[in-house]
């Protein structure tokens, strides 16, 4: 997926927002360190393309690109990766019940736009292994 048209939100339906791998919900945190003070929230899903988490900052988000640090850990598998300084854009975004609290809150999809090549071994070997463990992957229509 490139980026034609660097839109601060797209239409959650629209084609071009979808991706197209596998997601699968894990436990973890991304921290964006683009801004004055590091904003950190939880993620809700994690693909070889993109990352969607939970966050009210939508005026922090709006149309920049992102630095991410990301976190993901299965505390039953014992396991952590650290997917470090990762660049990412703001694809989508969707009011939805957050899982625990059940409060409306803003979902944004990320697109990756890039990372060193540390990183990028780290995303595919977390990939692979939550892949492996995980119940609730679900391919994008």
């Amino acid at each position: 997926m490139s980026v034609k048209d660097p839109q601060p939100f797209l239409d959650k339906d629209s084609q071009e927002t979808r991706r197209q791998s596998v997601r699968c919900a894990v436990n973890g945190i991304v921290a964006l360190t683009n801004f004055e003070k590091p904003v950190v929230t939880n993620i809700f899903d994690i693909s070889m393309v993109g990352v969607s988490f939970w966050s009210t900052n939508v005026e922090t988000l709006a149309g920049k690109e992102i630095n991410m640090d990301i976190l993901v850990y299965d505390n039953q598998a014992n396991f952590e990766f650290l997917i470090s300084k990762v660049k990412g854009q703001v694809r989508s975004r969707a009011l939805a019940p957050h899982p625990v609290s059940r409060r409306l809150i803003q979902r944004f999809g990320i697109e990756f736009l890039g990372f060193d090549s540390l990183s990028s071994m780290a995303l595919e070997r977390c990939y692979n292994l939550v892949l492996r463990r995980c119940s609730e992957c679900r391919q994008t229509p």
